[in-house]
């Protein structure tokens, strides 16, 4: 497969410097960061879930997400950090090692025994395909 090209990619680390775990979803999956802990993230993420955070701990002090301390809590949620593809590859590659194998995936049966066709037409050489033409009403 050969390696991969070292580039960098932009991430930034995620400080949850409350005293509550933050829950927050990206595409459909909610990711929870307990009280305390930073974590690195890629630069777009690490934005999203910042946003909704400071967000948070702006309504629990009682003040609008537009109030003027914003930028300072921001600057406390987020550094910048940049980490090669590299090392990136080989995080990967562990996690890759740790997981769970793979379930099979089951066969479904086919929709016909006689041409092994798999989804709700027969193939044409199929002799279920075989359609009578009718001519009944018809003057010749």
């Amino acid at each position: 497969m050969g390696t991969l090209p070292i580039v960098s990619m932009k991430t930034v680390t995620f400080n949850n410097w409350s005293d509550a775990d933050f829950t927050w979803t990206f595409g459909g999956e909610p990711t929870t960061f307990k009280a305390g802990v930073s974590v690195v993230l890629p630069d777009f993420l690490a934005d999203h879930f910042a946003k909704h955070f400071v967000d948070r701990e702006l309504i629990k002090q009682g003040f609008e997400v537009s109030h003027f301390s914003r930028t300072q809590l921001l600057a406390k949620t987020l550094s910048d950090e940049t980490v090669e593809a590299s090392s990136l590859a080989a995080q990967i590659k562990v996690l890759n090692s740790s997981a769970e194998p793979v379930e099979e995936v089951v066969s479904k049966k086919p929709f016909c025994d006689s041409c092994d066709s798999k989804g709700v037409r027969h193939k044409l050489i199929c002799p279920k395909n075989k359609k009578e033409e009718v001519f009944e009403g018809l003057e010749a």
